[in-house]
């Protein structure tokens, strides 16, 4: 009796692994596998929606960084599908080469800013643009075009990151927001929303796909927002001041 009594606990244990095994194996059984890369979200915060996935040695373009809960830094990227949004800063590789590339910038938030050289109107480099400014004390006010719509004076800001607009002009522009982020420009830094427009343009000089953030109050009503160097960045300029025209020449 104890024999066969332990015949069948033997039996019942052997069929229990089999059984274990057998459901290991199976691939209805299995978790879904994990996408390769760094998830993309929509705002800097690990809770809100993924929009897509970095993968590994992509090139990625760097637009504005942020702090995100925690002081966590994130940083809003255009990967190679197309999507704008959040990458958090991690040991990765791709996360690393973001975070170089914001080391590298003018410092920030102390104000400094590139120097804009001056130059001629007349001696303009072939296929240069040539747009009328204005002046207010110092700063050079710019018309800029967003969407093909709405034209805004903004102050040109080499200092600042991203181009920013004022509640009014976006609420002009009914272009939604998609999240928000600290972005240094004149006044020093700041929290803003961010949104994205399809055309930014200066004279003949026009940028598509840009994100912007948006912020109130800038402390001079003379202007509407700040000219960043997500759209500077892309031309070289220079500014004939006798003449009041601002020159852009693409790289």
């Amino acid at each position: 009796m104890i024999l066969a009594k332990h015949a069948s606990l033997l039996f019942a244990l052997i069929v229990s692994l089999c059984s274990a095994v057998s459901a290991q194996s199976d691939p209805a059984n299995q978790p879904p596998a994990q996408a390769t890369g760094i998830q993309v979200y929509a705002t800097a915060d690990d809770v809100s929606p993924p929009v897509g996935i970095l993968p590994p040695g992509a090139n990625v373009k760097p637009i504005a960084e942020s702090r995100g809960a925690g002081g966590v830094k994130w940083y809003l990227v255009k990967i190679p599908q197309g999507v704008t949004g959040w990458i958090k800063q991690t040991d990765s590789t791709e996360a690393k080469k973001i975070a170089d590339f914001f080391r590298k910038l003018p410092a920030e938030p102390s104000g400094m800013a590139i120097e804009i050289p001056n130059g001629s109107a007349a001696a303009a480099p072939r296929g240069a643009v040539i747009v009328p400014i204005n002046f207010s004390g110092r700063a050079v006010i710019v018309p800029v075009t967003f969407n093909r719509l709405i034209t805004a004076n903004l102050v040109l800001d080499t200092g600042a990151s991203m181009t920013m607009i004022t509640g009014t002009v976006a609420a002009n522009l009914r272009i939604p927001t998609t999240g928000s982020g600290y972005f240094t420009g004149i006044g020093g830094t700041v929290r803003a929303q961010v949104a994205r427009v399809d055309s930014v343009k200066v004279g003949d000089a026009e940028v598509g796909g840009m994100t912007i953030s948006i912020h109130d109050p800038l402390r001079n009503s003379s202007f509407e927002g700040l000219l960043g160097m997500d759209f500077l960045g892309r031309f070289q300029v220079s500014v004939d001041p006798e003449k009041k025209l601002l020159i852009l020449k693409s790289h």
